[in-house]
């Protein structure tokens, strides 16, 4: 498997993961192995090179681990939200599992992957849950208005963390509060020492009025 995904650019980063770079971003491919349960599954994805901030927000998890923002489990007909699993109980069930995946990944993952370099394509599908990441990508679509949901749902969040025990406890979700109070343009005496607790103040472009 590592020479068809080093045909196509893929180099191994560990934790189950592959990757490859180019001038819109970065692809990842990742297998999720359940030795217990012999089986696995494998997601795909694609991160623009002008999202690359969302990985500043928490540089303490490893590239490997951050996720997906786009539906991401490959099967033979695309992509779901949910896993489609290959069965690994012996060596010949493993290694038939293994080809079909690369089948699936030359015929439908490549293309996928293809797909996500158009913004406008890359904001429909982003999960809505994650809404910093898909609030972002439908600003970079020029999507304004769902944007400002988006990040205003954030902000919601954050209120009920500020009414249940305070933005200045929750050290995790600091880069997140600063990001998203930059964005709409909320400045006040919370934003700027949260920004001194996270020792984080980076250039932050606030939304554009323009609604879309």
């Amino acid at each position: 498997m590592n020479d068809d995904l080093n045909r196509h650019g893929f180099a191994w980063v560990g934790n189950g993961s592959y990757a490859r770079a180019d001038s819109d971003g970065e692809d990842t491919i990742a297998l999720d192995l359940r030795a217990s349960q012999a089986r696995f599954c494998v997601m795909i994805g694609h991160t623009p090179r002008d999202l690359a901030i969302l990985g500043e927000l928490h540089p303490e998890v490893a590239v490997q681990d951050r996720g997906f923002l786009c539906k991401p489990y490959l099967n033979p007909t695309g992509t779901s939200w949910n896993p489609r699993w290959w069965r690994t109980s012996d060596r010949g069930m493993a290694e038939k599992s293994l080809r079909d995946v690369l089948t699936c990944f030359e015929v439908v993952g490549l293309a996928w992957l293809g797909l996500l370099r158009n913004p406008e394509f890359y904001a429909e599908q982003t999960d809505p849950v994650a809404a910093i990441g898909s609030g972002l990508a439908h600003e970079r679509a020029g999507n304004m208005s769902i944007a400002r949901e988006r990040y205003e749902e954030i902000m919601r969040r954050f209120s009920e963390i500020e009414r249940m025990g305070g933005v200045r406890c929750f050290q995790e979700g600091w880069r997140d509060f600063i990001f998203v109070t930059a964005k709409l343009g909320i400045e006040n005496d919370l934003v700027r020492e949260v920004r001194v607790l996270a020792g984080w103040s980076p250039k932050i472009d606030p939304l554009p009025t323009k609604r879309g």
